[in-house]
């Protein structure tokens, strides 16, 4: 889902995701993250989709994504499946 900042858009999400028994996972709300720390909350966020096997929707902000590096990386992600 895509948006302007500030239009309900975590509401709705948190809306549908209790909807479809789903958790909400956001990633550490960190200032100017490193690549590192990047990853690291992401794999936490992975280990707890796959190895845990819970149905969880990630909910990522403009702000957490400050680098060219992060977007990359997320959506090798999302290519990958």
């Amino acid at each position: 889902m895509a948006g302007v900042s500030g239009n309900l858009r975590k509401t709705v999400l948190r809306i549908m995701a209790h909807k479809n028994k789903l958790a909400l996972h956001t990633l550490n709300n960190l200032r100017n993250p490193s690549l590192k720390e990047f990853f690291k909350d992401l794999k936490s966020t992975l280990e707890i989709a796959g190895g845990q096997n819970k149905r969880l929707v990630l909910f990522l902000e403009e702000h957490q994504l400050g680098k060219n590096q992060f977007y990359e990386k997320i959506n090798s992600l999302i290519s990958s499946g």
